[in-house]
Order: structure tokens, then C-alpha cells, then sequence
């Protein structure tokens, strides 16, 4: 910092002042908002701040620090990812088997994945998302450019005692273009994915207060016929069921369940919140509801894809199946 002693008392003022501001030297000192005689008689503010010069209202520059990393972290989207981390309590909750129908154990479930408070405004929010993304236009019309013919002009411009032209594919004539008719393009909206995960959160919590969500020890079927998965869900009662299971599901359950119009299975990484409003029971595997917990309460690494992975990284799981 080099301040010269032949500066007026103002300027040694205002660079104690900017020497209090902020590391990066770009903010403007709230007490001189509050009362603006902080800096002395004379009124100084600051004009403009490039990265390391902050101009007064002066004759010379006074310069300040520049930091280019305020936050000195080692990766960005790790902190990103630390600070999005969701704080919650756990709770015991039953494991079944899915052919012997009967308990086989316990595991800890997430409050704040299986009870959170409903939430109607984010179910809907999320649910015309996901439409939205969904909507397409069916076909889409011709308009004078598109439509063949009509680059000839069909008569003179005047002494024909007609109105002027010079298309027939104009939108008034027959066989002519539409107008303003429709287009393909997108009907995608946008939706931040702390609400779109919040979303997700709170379908899992109305079918666990509704009683009807099961948790089982795996998705292993003996057998690979429809039948087979047909009676082990008459067993259990399943009329409407979505079945959410690991990264990579049973070959028997895949070819078994295919054909089952009251039931589907999707892995855990492609659970919605449109799918699990529309079946009314809600089964999921415990390696399941490990990669949900991890996946909901922002758990894993930044990098952490969890469609590309087989099994949760290390680390990063921490319910406490049993």
C-alpha cells in the first residue's frame, strides 16, 4: 500500500476505508450508504471498480488488493455439492422378501426423504415440468415458403384492373400456405433441481403416510415367467405398483415383470415424480434406497453419476441397512 504523506486528510480516509472493504475490492463500504460524511466534508464515492483499481472521485487512483479465489477450496463443485447437503434424521422400517412374503430384517430410512410434509405446489410445479418436456407438436404446417410452386408472379403489377400479387401460395389462395400455423419447437420450461429432487422427496413421503411402500431385500425372481411375477404380486396385493431397483436389475425380473401391464420396474436413477403419482403402491429394493439417500440428500462426490455406476461409491452411502 503506498499512500503519499502530501495527500489531503479525504483521500487517507477513503483508503483506510477501501483497505476495510472486502478482499476483493469491489464492494462499497456500507457506512458510506448510512452517513455519507464517513469520508470526510467532501463527498467521495467510488465510480468504477476494475479487479485491482478502485477509482475515487480524486485525482489519483488508490489501489487495492485482488484475490482472485475469496473462498479458497480446492474444488468448487465439491463445496457446491457440501453445501447442498440435506440434514435429516432416521427411522427404522421393515425389509420383506419378495418371494417368501415375509420379514426378513430392518433398515434406516431418511426423514427427509420418507416423510417429508406434503407439499401440493411442488407436486405440481415438477409434474408440468416433466409435461412440458413431454409435449411435442404432432405435424406441423406448410407455410408460403414451403409450399411448392407460386415463384411466378401471376399477373402485371397494373393495368389489369386487379388486385395486385405476386404469389399464388400466398395464404388467400387456394392450395396457398398456412399462416402462423404451427411450428415445430420446444415446450420445455426450466425447474431448478433442488426443487425438482424436493419434488421427489415429497412423492416418497405421501406413499409412506399413505402405507403403502415396501421395502425388500432384492428384485431376484426364481423364475422368468409372467405368470410367476404375476401371482407374487396378487400375493402382495399390488394392483398399481412401481417397482424402483438398483443400477442393474435381475434378468429373470426384467423378462417376468415385461409384460405386466399393472406393474413397472425402472432403476433408481430415473425415478419421478409423475411416475410415482400415477401407481399407487411404491416398492423399492434396499440397494435402491441406498442409491436414493445418496442421490436426494447429496451425498456423493461432485462427479458422481449414479446411471453409470454399478455399485454406490465408497464412502458416500451411509444409511445403515442391517
Amino acid at each position: 500500500w503506498r499512500l503519499l504523506s502530501s495527500r489531503p486528510p479525504t483521500q487517507k480516509m477513503a483508503a483506510r476505508v477501501c483497505a476495510a472493504l472486502s478482499k476483493s475490492g469491489v464492494q462499497i463500504a456500507r457506512s458510506f450508504r448510512k452517513n455519507a460524511s464517513f469520508f470526510g466534508a467532501s463527498r467521495i464515492g467510488i465510480l468504477k471498480s476494475y479487479g485491482s483499481t478502485a477509482r475515487f472521485m480524486s485525482t489519483e487512483p488508490i489501489l487495492v488488493p485482488k484475490v482472485n479465489n475469496i473462498y479458497p477450496v480446492s474444488n468448487f463443485k465439491e463445496e457446491i455439492r457440501r453445501r447442498e447437503r440435506v440434514a435429516t434424521t432416521w427411522f427404522p422400517y421393515p425389509v420383506y422378501s419378495l418371494e417368501e412374503f415375509k420379514q426378513v430384517g430392518t433398515c434406516q430410512l431418511a426423514s427427509a426423504v420418507f416423510q417429508e410434509p406434503l407439499r401440493v405446489d411442488i407436486l405440481n410445479r415438477v409434474v408440468l415440468w416433466q409435461r412440458a418436456g413431454w409435449r411435442t407438436i404432432a405435424r406441423i404446417a406448410k407455410n408460403r415458403n414451403m409450399v411448392s410452386g407460386g415463384g411466378k408472379k401471376p399477373w402485371a403489377q397494373k393495368k389489369t384492373g386487379r388486385a395486385r400479387q405476386g404469389s399464388i401460395r400466398a395464404p388467400h389462395f387456394r392450395h396457398g400456405g398456412k399462416a402462423h400455423g404451427p411450428v415445430q419447437r420446444s415446450f420445455a420450461i426450466d425447474m431448478p433441481k433442488k426443487v425438482r429432487r424436493l419434488g421427489v422427496r415429497v412423492a416418497m413421503s405421501s406413499r409412506m403416510r399413505e402405507g403403502k411402500v415396501w421395502i425388500v431385500e432384492s428384485e431376484k425372481l426364481s423364475s422368468s415367467k409372467t405368470r410367476h411375477a404375476a401371482a407374487v404380486a396378487r400375493q402382495w396385493g399390488w394392483d398399481s405398483c412401481l417397482f424402483i431397483t438398483g443400477s442393474s436389475p435381475d434378468k429373470n425380473f426384467d423378462l417376468a415383470t415385461g409384460n405386466l401391464p399393472n406393474l413397472r420396474a425402472i432403476p433408481a436413477h430415473k425415478t419421478s415424480v409423475y411416475t410415482i403419482l400415477k401407481h399407487k403402491q411404491l416398492v423399492i429394493t434396499k440397494e435402491a434406497v441406498d442409491l436414493l439417500h445418496v442421490h436426494l440428500l447429496r451425498w456423493a462426490p461432485a462427479d458422481w453419476k449414479m446411471k453409470n455406476l454399478v455399485e454406490i461409491p465408497e464412502g458416500c452411502a451411509q444409511t445403515l441397512s442391517q
